[in-house]
């Protein structure tokens, strides 16, 4: 699959972590800025929840990891027998802007959910 440019996704895992992957468009220098803003004690419900330290990481568009993230959004969008109708502890909430427009939809708790996470948390390695 040719490299992934010109989409935003945000998303929020099940315990409120707040990711963000923005692709610009494409080009011979295009690249994607990857953060993650983790929830601190002091945001948590019980005070103690830490997702973490943030990070931020910069990718070339071409990376392939960002194709498969993209196809793999679409994918969660396009079954919606994996949505949540509101958002609960332990769901995911996702955002897409593509040039078709922008999307949001929740995603139950599952495998599914699961391998958004680790998809994301994998682009913070450097390929």
């Amino acid at each position: 699959m040719a490299g992934a440019a010109g989409f935003t996704l945000d998303y929020a895992d099940g315990s409120a972590n707040q990711y963000r992957v923005a692709c610009s468009e494409a080009s011979a220098d295009a690249d994607a800025e990857v953060s993650y803003t983790p929830v601190t004690p002091r945001q948590s419900s019980s005070g103690s929840y830490s997702g973490g330290a943030p990070w931020r990481a910069r990718l070339a568009a071409a990376d392939p990891r960002l194709a498969a993230l993209l196809e793999q959004a679409a994918a969660l969008e396009a079954d919606v027998a994996l949505h949540a109708e509101a958002r609960s502890k332990g769901t995911g909430a996702v955002t897409l802007t593509t040039a078709a427009g922008t999307r949001s939809f929740l995603v139950a708790p599952g495998a599914a959910l699961r391998a958004l996470d680790a998809a994301l948390a994998a682009l913070r390695a450097s390929p």
